[in-house]
């Protein structure tokens, strides 16, 4: 079965990361692309030989011969994108942050599952094969029950826009619960610092301690802007019952995650299969209490879904 996808965006995120895995597959075909900018639209769409340019969104959504689109725009662009694709009932994958109000990111998700369609934010790195890997060891019991994780990333360079606990911090927590399928509860405190720019309005770096159904306790460090050999460095590690195990263990192939994370999406978009949502509002409600822990200078508590 072939999937007819259209693209919104035309930014760097679609042309150097979306775009040449989606033309790549023969099981997809390129329909339309969406930009405010009809010009940028029209030179990605010369490179993939996509068809159809719009610099209106609803005459792409409005399209019955796309199925599936990829949202790949600013954060402050996506509430509004995602809630028309939903209602036009397309298959909606989005990278992330998913819009950065914990209020908004609910609503979406609320109606993505209202809808009864495909929709993920692109939690990339949960696909990374170290990390599958990580995941496959720990979920088979093979270290036995988990009782601590260990969370490091550190980049050299930061991203243009949000903090590093919504850009990084999202994306550890996110793999991290999804060790733990049984979650029912948290209680976290979260301290965000600005070391480069005290004047910015986002952190570059944040600390945080988690844990989870009064059991298990997750140790969060971030940071950018930090001198390192290489552009990144990331450090998990899962205390078990029987052992410790650790993405450094891991001896094979690895990758950003992004075409796995789009091979799991299309396949479970042409079976008409929900991903998980639970893991991604359960996210994205730790990120925001970690958040609000900082502001208030307290120790915060929660359920998850």
């Amino acid at each position: 079965m072939v999937q007819r996808l259209g693209i919104i965006g035309a930014g760097d995120i679609a042309r150097k990361t979306f775009l040449p895995i989606l033309a790549d597959r023969e099981d997809c075909k390129l329909v339309g692309i969406y930009s405010r900018t009809k010009l940028a639209a029209s030179e990605v769409a010369k490179q993939y030989g996509i068809e159809h340019v719009y610099d209106g969104l609803d005459e792409l959504l409005g399209r019955n011969d796309i199925d599936t689109v990829f949202v790949c725009t600013p954060t402050e662009s996506h509430l509004t994108i995602v809630q028309a694709a939903l209602k036009q009932s397309k298959n909606v994958l989005v990278e992330k942050p998913l819009t950065g109000k914990i209020e908004d990111d609910v609503s979406l998700l609320k109606l993505a599952r209202l809808q009864s369609k495909t929709f993920y934010v692109a939690f990339n790195n949960y696909f990374r094969e170290e990390n599958q890997w990580l995941s496959r060891q720990v979920l088979a019991g093979t270290f036995g029950g988990v009782q601590m994780i260990n969370l490091e990333w550190y980049r050299a360079q930061p991203f243009p826009t949000d903090g590093v606990l919504m850009h990084l911090g999202a994306k550890l927590f996110h793999f991290a619960l999804s060790l733990l399928p049984e979650r029912r509860s948290f209680t976290a405190i979260c301290q965000n610092l600005n070391r480069f720019d005290e004047a910015a309005a986002d952190e570059d770096t944040s600390i945080a301690s988690v844990v989870i159904d009064g059991n298990v306790s997750l140790n969060m460090r971030l940071a950018w802007n930090i001198a390192l050999p290489a552009g990144s460095l990331t450090n998990l590690d899962i205390f078990g019952e029987k052992g410790v195990v650790s993405n450094r263990d891991f001896k094979g192939t690895q990758s950003d995650g992004y075409e796995s994370m789009i091979d799991e999406f299309l396949g479970r978009s042409g079976s008409g299969e929900p991903m998980d949502l639970n893991l991604v509002e359960d996210t994205l409600n730790l990120v925001n209490a970690l958040y609000q822990s900082h502001r208030a200078r307290s120790t915060v508590s929660g359920n998850f879904a």
